[in-house]
């Protein structure tokens, strides 16, 4: 995933098409518009992001997202503006 082109795709693939939890269906529109690496790609950073290491014991939802978007700037340094934006939609339908 260094390639900044291929990146590119990781960052429109996501702007497109991620909004939720990962599935079949997700993972195979993806892979129909960017071929089977990007999808396998984003569906890395989507995992990767909904796994982001968050202590719910103390944390609320408003320190769960600054945690993950600390998180991925650490972890995702490619991820557009416009990606993470669609990432941290996807984090708050899945934790809430």
């Amino acid at each position: 995933m260094h390639d900044s082109i291929e990146f590119d795709k990781v960052n429109e693939a996501i702007v497109r098409f991620v909004a939720h939890d990962w599935t079949k269906a997700l993972e195979q529109q993806i892979t129909e518009s960017y071929g089977p690496e990007i999808a396998a790609q984003v569906k890395f950073v989507h995992n990767e992001a909904m796994s982001c290491p968050v202590d719910w014991r103390q944390a609320n939802m408003n320190s769960a997202l600054a945690i993950l978007a600390d998180f991925l700037a650490t972890r995702f340094p490619q991820l557009s503006p416009e990606a993470k934006t669609c990432l941290n939609y996807a984090y708050i339908m899945t934790w809430k």
